[in-house]
């Protein structure tokens, strides 16, 4: 309860006041783009430290709550925040190669999944070549037979003229 209470205030009050009414006052008056563009990354940076600040926290009461069987949350909150007032630089060196290695792992699935980073301009996903039916049978199949007609009504593309079944 007291986690989902923190990340409430975070993303329903602190995110709110960031991007909702703090930035429209920092660039209502601006006029370049790219000090709107590095308004906003610091904004990003601020409110991502604040949520991995609160991440390193509760997920240190939860290792100070298993390891010293404690029943109180707020007791292994209140360990977890004086063992990482006692160590902060190797709690945020940790949290730092955790995060590294997540996104080298996503990064790297990226790069050797099959049909990775193949999406159309609206950003819908792709299938993969090897994936698409070849069987005359199928929809596919079927449209790729179909005859293209041409842009110009040229002689040798137009139909015969159809017949009224009277004679003169």
């Amino acid at each position: 309860m007291v986690q989902l209470f923190a990340y409430g205030l975070l993303f329903g009050l602190l995110h709110t006041w960031l991007f909702d009414r703090l930035y429209p006052r920092l660039t209502h008056d601006v006029n370049v783009e790219r000090t709107a563009f590095l308004i906003r990354l610091a904004m990003y940076a601020l409110f991502g430290v604040a949520v991995a600040a609160c991440t390193v926290l509760f997920d240190y009461s939860k290792v100070r709550a298993v390891v010293e069987d404690r029943r109180s949350a707020l007791g292994a909150l209140a360990a977890a925040l004086g063992f990482l007032k006692r160590h902060v630089g190797a709690a945020v060196g940790l949290f730092l190669l955790n995060f590294t290695l997540f996104a080298a792992s996503v990064a790297l699935y990226g790069l050797v999944a099959p049909g990775a980073g193949r999406a159309d301009p609206l950003g819908h996903v792709m299938p993969s070549p090897s994936a698409m039916p070849r069987s005359s049978g199928s929809a596919v199949g079927a449209m790729s037979t179909v005859p293209r007609s041409s842009p110009t009504n040229s002689p040798a593309s137009s139909p015969p003229p159809v017949s009224t079944g009277t004679t003169t």
